[in-house]
């Protein structure tokens, strides 16, 4: 991956909101769009993180800190009215004053996922979502604004991956012209 390939070269939004520091104690029992059944339609292991994926995430020292924390999201749209559930949630956490930007957040890529050439399961879509930090994520999705607009997102998916990444940069020479 080139630097600037996900326009990483301009600054991501500021942190606007407060952070929570999440931790094994709080992050089961803090309402949240993303783990366990707070939000409407929240189905655990499929559309939201069980209590054992919580506590292993905020766990991992090699995601903690003030590390930038990039999410790739695997989607799967139920039929029928997924897709266009979904993109209302889009909607609202995308744009420079959406959801997504008052915890310094930004969408850097999405891409219509085709066919898997290796192995049995197939996405409709894909996203790169890149954070501050992991605690960024954890508070933006139990914010009220987020808690108000998850709902479409469960009532999107079939069912979702969202792996966890730290970006490396290989390619660091940048591309004459």
């Amino acid at each position: 991956m080139r630097p600037g390939w996900y326009h990483i070269d301009r600054a991501a939004p500021e942190v606007t909101r407060d952070l929570t520091t999440f931790t094994v104690d709080n992050v089961w029992t803090t309402p949240s769009g993303l783990i366990g059944s707070s939000a409407t339609g929240s189905r655990i292991g499929e559309t939201s993180s069980t209590k054992r994926q919580a506590e292993a995430f905020v766990t991992d020292s090699r995601l903690g800190g003030n590390k930038a924390l990039w999410h790739l999201n695997l989607l799967h749209f139920l039929p029928g009215n997924g897709e266009a559930n979904y993109k209302k949630y889009a909607a609202a956490m995308g744009s420079r004053a959406g959801v997504l930007s008052q915890f310094g957040a930004r969408s850097t890529m999405a891409s219509t996922c085709y066919r898997s050439l290796i192995g049995e399961v197939d996405f409709d879509q894909a996203i790169f979502v890149e954070y501050p930090c992991r605690d960024a994520y954890l508070s933006m999705a139990t914010s009220k604004e987020y808690l108000a607009t998850a709902h479409f997102r469960h009532l999107g998916l079939q069912d979702t991956y969202i792996l966890s990444c730290l970006p490396e940069f290989i390619d660091t020479d940048p591309v004459q012209a």
